[in-house]
């Protein structure tokens, strides 16, 4: 966790670029980008890093996907008419709890 701390006060406060951050951690040059990249989408602010416990900043940065997000998103990857089929998929899954639901309440009757 240090090290994404570290990357964001270089690139922040020092104003080093990602190649230059990369060459001082020992650390590749996407997986700064994607710490950069996390922290900008996180909305965390320079300041409240010091604020943060380790598992604050992770969270934060590597927030956890739904069931849903996670099928959206492995379908996405493959083009626009796979994203319709996603969708399908998440309104079979939102269709088969309304009807468990249903059958619930219909059985507690």
């Amino acid at each position: 966790m240090e090290d994404i701390r570290r990357v964001i006060r270089l690139n922040q406060q020092s104003g080093l670029s990602t190649r230059q951050i990369a060459k001082a951690l020992n650390i590749s040059r996407s997986t700064i980008s994607d710490y950069l990249q996390r922290y900008k989408q996180s909305g965390l602010k320079l300041a409240s890093l010091d604020g943060l416990n380790d598992s604050r900043i992770y969270a934060s940065l590597f927030p956890v996907k739904t069931d849903a997000e996670k099928k959206h998103q492995k379908c996405k990857v493959s083009g626009h008419g796979i994203q319709v089929v996603s969708i399908l998929m998440v309104n079979q899954d939102l269709f088969q709890e309304i009807q468990r639901l249903v059958e619930r309440s219909e059985t507690s009757l």
